[in-house]
This record gives structure tokens, C-alpha cells and sequence, in this order.
């Protein structure tokens, strides 16, 4: 199952996602929660290692996602795309799979449950740590201007110099937000409608919601902010897998395929 698409803003032509494995021969060769690397260019594929929801650093370099530890505790880390390199970046309790970056690429944020719950702040040259707020618990954004943060299960949106002062903006029902790129509207995965999901934007100056993909999961916006890849269910395999799509509903293909991970018999085939 493919859920938590990120689009590359940098050059456009690269999203990661998470990938849940549906079998399990690929469970014991890559794990359970996997993260992969689709080129819209070239179709490529890559499985880059075990982790959740990740995220495109600023300049498109680097990665952030969540790892489950040997002590059951998932902390953030970063990837570098090029060299693979992986660097745990968070320490201490509480699970913390959702994270994203500063528009300058010098810090994160991040979300925790437990003893730390809520959204934390941690500058990455220095390793500072420093909690925000409470209001935000979840899934979690950062808009492109810097000023807004936005997250949480029933989406929030806190400034970032108050972070204390919250300004509530679909009370329940919104989840996995995300900022398009010029920080005027939000996506989401809309629970309005009882049982049945979608998902939605809204467009932040008129709070006008609009249906984009009905039972559609998590998205994200082009760097453009013209088309969106979005998780929905594969009709043909009963697996969720990405599409793209223009945001008027054009042009809408699938990216994803439930056989695109099959792994390679004994001959390296």
C-alpha cells in the first residue's frame, strides 16, 4: 500500500512516499514500512530503507521519516539521497513519525506522544530541542513564508513566532495537511462525511472547501501548484497506491502498482 506522498519542490521530478508491504516474503527483505522514491521522469523506482512518512528537505537533497528503534520508540531522521547516508536526528521518548522542514532548510519540526506530547522545534547545526505547543500532536506542515504551521487530527494553524496562539481551522475531521506552495490553500484527507473519506483543499482567505478525489487519502501539491499526487484505491488489486492529477481534475493517471515491488527470484531476475 502506497500512502504519504511527497513531491520534490527543488526540480519537480522526484516523490517519496511510504510504502506498506502487502506480503510477507516482502516484509523479512525490506520491512514492513518502507520507504521509496518514484522519478516521474524516467518511472524509476527505489527502495531507499525501512521508515514512515517522509519528507523533502527544502533544496531536495535530503530526506526526513520516521524509524522504529530496537527499543520500539520511533525517532526522526534524515536521509542524504545521493550517498544514502541515514543520521538519527531526534533522542528521547515518545513516538515521532511526523516531521517537516523550515523553508531555509536549517531546522524541523516535529510531533511526539507520551511524556513529550506535541510539536517540537529542533535546529539542526546546533541539536537544540525546544517545544512549541500542545495544540498541534500529529501530522504536521510548515508553509513556505515560515509563518505557519499547520497539523493535528481536525487540521490547526499555528503561527510559528506564537506558537501558543492557535487558530482552529476544520474542527475534527481533517487530517495529513499540507501547505500548497504558495501557502493560499491546504490539502487534506477530509472525514466530514461519516465513513466515507476524501481528499480535499481549502482555500484559506474565503475557508471555501472543495472535494478533489472522493475516497482519496493523503496528498501533496506539485512544486508548481497546478497538479497534486494523491493516495486512492488501485480497483484492480484492493491496494492503495499514487495517482496525479491536475487540481481542475484533468489529467489524472496512475503512478503506482501493486506488481511494480516484486522482488527478484533467485537468479537476480
Amino acid at each position: 500500500m502506497d500512502r504519504y506522498p511527497n513531491w520534490n519542490a527543488a526540480n519537480g521530478g522526484q516523490i517519496v512516499y511510504e510504502r506498506i508491504a502487502v506480503g510477507w516474503d516482502d516484509v523479512l527483505a525490506r520491512g514492513i514500512n518502507q520507504i521509496w522514491m518514484l522519478n516521474l521522469r524516467s518511472g524509476e523506482r527505489r527502495y531507499l530503507g525501512r521508515g514512515h512518512q517522509p519528507v523533502w528537505s527544502p533544496d531536495g537533497r535530503s530526506i526526513t521519516f520516521g524509524r522504529q528503534l530496537r527499543d520500539g520508540i520511533i525517532q526522526v531522521h534524515r536521509m542524504e539521497i545521493d550517498s544514502g547516508e541515514v543520521a538519527q536526528l531526534t533522542v528521547g521518548p515518545g513516538q515521532k513519525p511526523y516531521s517537516d522542514w523550515s523553508p531555509d532548510g536549517r531546522s524541523i519540526v516535529f510531533t511526539a506522544d507520551g511524556a513529550a506530547l506535541g510539536l517540537w522545534h529542533l535546529d539542526l547545526a546546533t541539536g537544540a530541542q525546544r517545544f512549541l505547543t500542545r495544540q498541534i500532536t500529529s501530522s504536521v506542515c510548515w508553509s513556505a513564508d515560515g509563518r505557519w504551521i499547520a497539523g493535528g487530527n481536525g487540521v490547526r494553524l499555528t503561527p510559528f513566532a506564537t506558537p501558543d496562539s492557535v487558530q482552529v481551522l476544520l474542527w475534527m475531521d481533517a487530517i495529513t495537511p499540507r501547505f500548497s506552495p504558495d501557502g493560499k490553500s491546504l490539502g487534506f484527507v477530509d472525514y466530514s462525511v461519516h465513513e466515507r473519506r476524501a481528499t480535499s483543499v481549502i482555500d484559506l482567505d474565503t475557508m471555501t472547501k472543495r472535494r478533489l478525489v472522493e475516497y482519496g487519502l493523503e496528498m501533496a501539491f506539485s512544486p508548481d501548484g497546478e497538479s497534486f499526487v494523491y493516495s486512492a484505491l488501485d480497483s484492480v488489486s484492493n491496494v492503495t497506491v499514487l495517482y496525479v492529477a491536475r487540481l481542475d481534475g484533468t489529467d489524472c493517471y496512475q503512478l503506482t502498482r501493486l506488481e511494480d515491488y516484486a522482488l527478484p527470484d533467485s537468479t537476480g531476475k
